[in-house]
């Protein structure tokens, strides 16, 4: 994400969206995701969601963001927090599928406190093989 700097005071969190083309030209599956904080001592929590419609916008302004009403979470980051993997074996494997042309979508907590100091969050996709295909239910 671009570099973003807290407007939380010592009274007030600040909640922000961030919108983010994924670039994508084809659906891909995903098998794993891991949000790597940019700034570990101000990020509380990171909550990732895919907005296929691609129409929703950053709202960085307000600070009361809690995440998109008609997006679909993937996953999540909270300090100490594990990638998200999905399970798979030769025999099974589960995942969720990312549209091309979709956004993705960060939602950031910055906690009270943590007002002038900078955050770039990144998100990592880790994909199965191109061609691969949920099974549709």
């Amino acid at each position: 994400m671009p570099v973003y700097t807290s407007k939380a005071t010592q009274f007030s969190d600040d909640y922000i969206c961030v919108a983010l083309p994924s670039g994508l030209t084809a659906d891909r599956v995903i098998k794993a995701m891991e949000v790597i904080p940019g700034n570990r001592e101000i990020v509380h929590h990171c909550l990732v969601y895919i907005d296929e419609s691609a129409t929703y916008v950053s709202d960085t302004f307000v600070g009361d963001c809690g995440g998109p009403s008609q997006g679909i979470l993937v996953g999540g980051y909270a300090l100490g927090g594990l990638p998200n993997i999905f399970p798979s074996n030769d025999k099974f494997k589960a995942g969720m599928t990312l549209k091309a042309g979709s956004n993705i979508i960060l939602a950031m907590h910055y906690p009270e406190g943590s007002a002038g100091k900078m955050d770039s969050t990144k998100v990592h996709f880790h994909f199965y093989d191109e061609g691969f295909r949920m099974l549709e239910q």
